[in-house]
């Protein structure tokens, strides 16, 4: 495996999902976490990334639109989480029809329950919303453009929503 530049090989996925296809940007993430040591498993997963983008070299990020100029937000925690393992959260943002930001992070806080995973992702979802509804409002000149952020969690909905703090005592030592 030593003769294998694997990498480089998962550094050049990066900087794809980065920049064009960030579909790929989960994959990329669990493949740099054996870059140290990887094995030939690993490095048939790598194979088979690069074998999945040279199957969709036909599909790239389009911008513009001719709907009207809305952001839209989707976050998401996994539900996978493990005994002192932090969840991996996500986020993207589209204008319109047009994917415009986007993130899969594994979470800095280890969450106790599914609840505080997706709350988690939501206040960073948020967070981003912010910055990118300032810079939309510089770009396409509009003050007070609404952003809708969608959450498939329930009682996340509830906790941001609702006037009563119900949930308090849940979230209390989340920062």
């Amino acid at each position: 495996m030593s003769d294998i530049p694997y990498m480089n090989m998962v550094g050049t996925l990066r900087y794809i999902a980065d920049c064009t296809q960030p579909d790929i940007a989960f994959a990329t993430n669990q493949l740099a976490k054996y870059l140290n040591d990887p094995g030939m498993e690993h490095y048939l997963a790598l194979k088979h990334c690069y074998m999945y983008l040279k199957t969709t070299s036909n599909v790239w990020l389009q911008l513009g639109s001719t709907n009207q100029s809305i952001l839209n937000g989707y976050t998401d925690a996994d539900s996978m989480m493990q005994e002192g393992h932090c969840a991996i959260s996500g986020y993207a943002f589209y204008l319109s029809d047009s994917l415009v930001l986007w993130s899969s992070k594994r979470q800095t806080l280890v969450a106790n329950s599914t609840y505080e995973a997706e709350l988690i992702a939501l206040a960073r979802g948020t967070q981003e919303a912010i910055v990118l509804t300032h810079l939309a409002e510089e770009i396409l000149q509009v003050s007070d453009a609404p952003i809708n952020i969608y959450c498939n969690n329930d009682a996340v909905i509830q906790t941001v929503t609702l006037d009563e703090l119900k949930y308090l005592e849940r979230t209390k030592h989340l920062d």
